[in-house]
Formats: C-alpha cells, sequence, structure tokens
C-alpha cells in the first residue's frame, strides 16, 4: 500500500507538468520554465516503496502490479526520479496526518488540527486523482490475475486548494 503514495506522488507531478499554464507558486520556483530533464525526489518512509522505485522492479507479484503502473507513468514524462527513505522518527507530521485519532467529530476539524500543527500546508495544493487512474491502481491491488495492459488515462487528475478540500483523503 505505501507504494501508492509513491506512484500517486508522480501523478501528481506529472499533472503539474502537463498543466498548460503552471500555477504562480510552480512558476515562482522555475522562473524560466520546468527544465526539460526534471528531477522528482520522492521521499518515503517504506524501505521496500524506496527500492521498488530504484529499481522499477519488485520480487512480490502485487508489487510487480504496481511497479507496472509505476513504470507506464514513467514513460510518460522526461522526469528523472530519485527517492530518498524518510526514517520513521524523523516523519512525524506524516504519522500525524495518516494516523488520525479514533474519534473525529468531522473531517473538518481533522483538517483544523492538521493545518494548526503545520499551518504551511493550508496554502498548499490538493491532488485529486482521475477516477480511471484509481480504477487502474484498484486493479493492481486488488486483482488475482496478471494485468499486462496498463491504461494511463489522458488527465491522471487535478489540484483544488487543500484548505477547501472537507474529505479525508491525502494531501500531497
Amino acid at each position: 500500500m505505501e507504494f501508492t503514495v509513491v506512484i500517486l506522488q508522480l501523478a501528481a507531478v506529472i499533472t503539474i507538468m502537463e498543466e498548460h499554464e503552471l500555477q504562480p507558486s510552480i512558476a515562482a520556483k522555475f522562473p524560466t520554465g520546468i527544465p526539460k530533464l526534471a528531477k522528482l525526489l520522492i521521499r518515503t518512509d517504506n524501505s521496500p516503496s524506496q527500492n521498488w522505485a530504484h529499481k522499477v522492479s519488485s520480487r512480490s507479484e502485487k508489487g510487480q502490479q504496481l511497479v507496472h503502473l509505476y513504470a507506464a507513468l514513467l514513460e510518460r514524462t522526461s522526469i528523472a526520479v530519485a527517492c530518498n527513505h524518510i526514517k520513521g522518527k524523523n516523519n512525524s507530521l506524516a504519522d500525524y496526518i495518516s494516523r488520525p485519532p479514533t474519534h473525529i467529530p468531522s473531517p473538518a476539524w481533522r483538517h483544523q488540527q492538521i493545518f494548526e500543527k503545520a499551518p504551511k500546508l493550508a496554502s498548499y495544493r490538493y491532488f485529486r486523482p482521475h477516477p480511471d487512474l484509481l480504477s487502474s491502481l484498484e486493479s493492481k491491488l486488488f486483482s488475482e490475475q496478471w494485468n499486462v495492459t496498463t491504461t494511463l488515462p489522458k488527465q491522471l487528475g487535478q489540484f483544488e486548494a487543500a484548505a477547501s478540500i472537507t474529505s479525508s483523503f491525502v494531501t500531497l
């Protein structure tokens, strides 16, 4: 499951690069445009995910399915990808976000908690994967049969203001 986050990070960056007009925050970082040979640094606290991203392979059958989707995304872009491991003790914010308390009054309340702990996150954009990408991801995770073909949707997803999201899904 952890490798799905790596896949979604790559899909989000590809979506940014395919946007016709760069968002102001991205354009500020790249005033002359995104480099043709851009490098994406993905960070994960999961060692197998780091290995799968580097090798673009896995020994497990389920892992191979996910790596196949990851490889299809890599083929779609000229982005060079590096994946670094973050030790769990250095990943407290991600752990805080991904491990909510057992009782949450509402998603809005949870978001308020997260934004209080890390105010900068309120300015981030939320990546909402396209339903067809999620469907492909779901089939890779839960299908018992090897799926040789991986057809990516034309649109991988879209971005929305993180502060406007009321679901309890993932913010990248």
